[in-house]
């Protein structure tokens, strides 16, 4: 009886630190969510203010008179509107996800429960892609990306191996 009642405590014990690591666990994801959608928030704000700067620039004679500046500024121009469209689908669902968890806490009716418990389970998958979209959206473009490359694959040395591997990499 006495070994039960030890057994039965370990497990008790066992079970409350589980439960307090997954708490802290849980609240250390929330946290570090908050700060990445912070991060991302503040990231698109820049992105605004610089795709208004583009667009006045834009409309400035001093870039109108050059036609390598109009080219310039176009393409920056591009890169930042995409990132900022990517930016407020963003936002959008996760007011729509705020809004969808307020609607599910105050609803009287079962059925707008179920709609909002359908629309919080779709944003909830639909957020991390945006997410995740808009974060490769974020990094800067490499400089090469845009020149034309020349690769020259040759067998070498080793006979009918090296050309079927040369040929195998030209595939």
């Amino acid at each position: 009886m006495r070994k039960k009642s030890l057994s039965e405590k370990k497990k008790k014990n066992q079970k409350a630190s589980q439960q307090k690591k997954t708490f802290f666990e849980l609240k250390n994801v929330f946290l570090l969510d908050n700060f990445i959608h912070m991060n991302l928030i503040e990231q698109l704000i820049s992105h605004q203010k610089r795709l208004a700067e583009l667009e006045t620039k834009l409309s400035s004679q001093e870039v109108l008179s050059d036609p390598q500046k109009i080219r310039e500024t176009n393409e920056e121009y591009a890169q930042e509107k995409t990132i900022v469209e990517i930016g407020e689908r963003y936002t959008k669902a996760v007011k729509d996800l705020e809004s969808a968890i307020e609607t599910r806490n105050t609803a009287d009716d079962d059925e707008l429960l179920l709609l909002a418990e359908q629309e919080i389970t779709e944003l909830q998958t639909t957020i991390p892609n945006i997410e995740q979209e808009l974060t490769w959206a974020l990094i800067p473009p490499d400089p090469m990306d845009k020149k034309n490359v020349i690769v020259e694959i040759r067998a070498g040395a080793g006979g009918d191996e090296s050309s079927l591997f040369a040929s195998e990499l030209l595939r």
